[in-house]
């Protein structure tokens, strides 16, 4: 309950901003994708001992995105506002004895709200709000589905084309179990992205 709360107050604030952006500001629309390199891996904490009786080892699988992008330049076009709507796909592959292997895929829906500024008129400093829904079965099984967390990036425009690279992470971990034993896990990743506005 908290987390679908949570969710909806971030959704009905970036939309105000949105909103209220477009009255006064020079509005752009277009996409971007790209791939993501995960920084995270599933945490065991104190249950180490347990786990790797089931669990003795992991792969962390890189991943991509895809997203629509709504960019809003306002006071002489040196200041931005940034909405994102992107699909982001990332997995981990769980692997122990007797040739045990289990993928734990991270394919999330996020939503983002970004404030920026441009020097020398194409290179950008962004940085703002980012909240992730995930609906992978497996992996809401084990994790809360929901997570807020924070985007810091960098990068230029040359005419309708578009390069950023970003560090996207959790302000907190999710707590989940597998097989009766806790675990954690913080998302955390790098993008880098391409992407055309119109």
């Amino acid at each position: 309950m908290k987390g679908k709360f949570g969710f909806r107050l971030v959704c009905f604030f970036v939309l105000g901003l949105g909103l209220h952006s477009g009255l006064f500001a020079q509005a752009f629309f277009g996409f971007k994708g790209g791939v993501n390199y995960s920084l995270s891996s599933i945490g065991v904490g104190k249950a180490a001992d347990e786990v790797a009786q089931i669990v003795s080892d992991q792969r962390v699988n890189d991943g991509w995105h895809l997203g629509l992008v709504n960019r809003n330049y306002f006071m002489d076009r040196t200041h931005f506002l940034q909405f994102e709507t992107n699909f982001n796909q990332s997995s981990f592959t769980l692997l122990g004895d007797n040739n045990f292997s289990y993928d734990l895929n991270q394919s999330a829906a996020e939503l983002n709200g970004l404030f920026g500024f441009e020097l020398l008129r194409f290179i950008r400093l962004q940085g703002g709000v980012s909240s992730r829904l995930t609906i992978n079965e497996r992996y809401r099984d084990t994790f809360d589905a929901f997570s807020l967390g924070y985007l810091l990036g960098t990068g230029f425009t040359i005419g309708k084309f578009n390069a950023d690279l970003s560090y996207n992470a959790a302000f907190t971990s999710l707590e989940g179990e597998f097989q009766g034993v806790p675990l954690r896990h913080q998302h955390s990743q790098v993008l880098l992205n391409i992407g055309f506005l119109f």
